[in-house]
């Protein structure tokens, strides 16, 4: 139900909704746009993504239009056109409130909960439970916002500071560690899973985890093959995501001095997440890329393809690692993994 101050009706319907979604690290991007007019005509526009889990990815519109009306508190959206998920569908329906924004982006604005209860496709109706939270906009609002995205996402990342002193550090101290490595068995990649500031300051840090080749071998055998590539390198799902049997940790204590550059890092990333963790992922990308071409120790069993990557480790971007993997790694590397069905086309 609707908080009594704001009332469902035709004419508080009536105006621009914008759906966001966190962006991180650039920030709130309106997803959905759904825009109804006095004179009962909608135009819903959403956000198509050519390449989601780039550094810096495709977005566009797709749209769907019609009509719509409301009826005992259902707005249904009957549809005439557009490149829309939608276009399939004749109609539309959610259950509808409104509240108050309550949100420091939005202070003033009211805020829509939509919750679809029924499509229908020719003569098959289907249930849903799909909502959406769109927020009261000016006309433009989504223009405004992709403008600023683009920016930010043109916006070159500059790695100084401790940013810039970790990369030499960090590459010596983990061949360093992995010469005290006790592995019997071959690794197929290490990972350099880093944290924002959910982590705990005093032994914030990289955390080391090599890869046994049986994981993969096992991923591949029981995953399906669309699903493999997540299972291997998705940074909080995928096999290397915590300590276990053939996941390996490297002990960095020998080198004191990573660990303290680590602390200057967590110092500039509490000051701003938005501006630094890209810093530091930046950083361990350059990393990863010079491990990429170390010579390691004989102790040390590696596959053909082993490679070394980042590892977002707070899903701070999202869940991306495709990115990760092609900034670190040579790209006949990454069309060798490919090739071999370690990664998607």
């Amino acid at each position: 139900m609707s908080d009594d101050a704001y009332p469902i009706n035709e004419f508080s319907l009536a105006g621009v909704w914008c759906d966001y979604s966190n962006l991180a690290p650039h920030g709130y991007m309106v997803v959905d746009e759904i825009t109804l007019q006095p004179d009962h005509s909608f135009t819903w526009r959403t956000v198509e993504f050519e390449d989601p889990s780039g550094s810096k990815p495709n977005f566009q519109f797709v749209a769907v239009e019609g009509q719509w009306q409301l009826n005992d508190g259902q707005l249904e959206l009957a549809i005439e056109s557009g490149t829309h998920e939608y276009s399939d569908f004749d109609w539309v329906r959610f259950e509808v409130s409104m509240r108050a924004a309550d949100d420091r982006r939005h202070p003033d604005a009211r805020q829509l909960v939509l919750s679809s209860s029924l499509c229908r496709n020719g003569e098959k109706q289907v249930d849903s439970d799909f909502s959406l939270f769109p927020f009261e906009s000016a006309a433009g609002a989504a223009e405004v916002n992709h403008a600023q995205i683009n920016e930010k996402l043109s916006q070159r990342v500059v790695v100084d500071g401790p940013y810039k002193k970790l990369i030499p550090v960090l590459s010596k101290a983990v061949v360093l560690a992995a010469s005290r490595m006790e592995v019997a068995e071959p690794l197929f990649c290490m990972r350099l899973y880093f944290y924002d500031t959910h982590a705990p300051a005093d032994d914030y840090g990289v955390v080391v985890r090599g890869v046994a080749e049986r994981l993969r071998e096992q991923v591949l055998a029981d995953d399906d093959p669309i699903e493999a590539p997540d299972s291997l390198w998705h940074p909080t799902l995928g096999v290397a995501s915590e300590q276990g049997d053939g996941v390996y940790e490297l002990d960095l204590t020998s080198t004191p001095k990573v660990q303290q550059i680590f602390q200057e890092i967590y110092e500039s990333i509490a000051d701003s997440e938005e501006e630094n963790m890209p810093k530091l992922r930046a950083a361990l990308r350059k990393t990863a890329a010079k491990l990429n071409k170390a010579t390691w120790p004989d102790n040390v069993q590696l596959t053909d393809d082993f490679v070394v990557i980042p590892a977002d480790g707070s899903d701070f971007f999202g869940g991306e690692y495709l990115a990760d993997l092609e900034e670190s790694l040579p790209k006949k590397t990454v069309t060798l993994l490919k090739k071999r069905g370690y990664l998607s086309e």
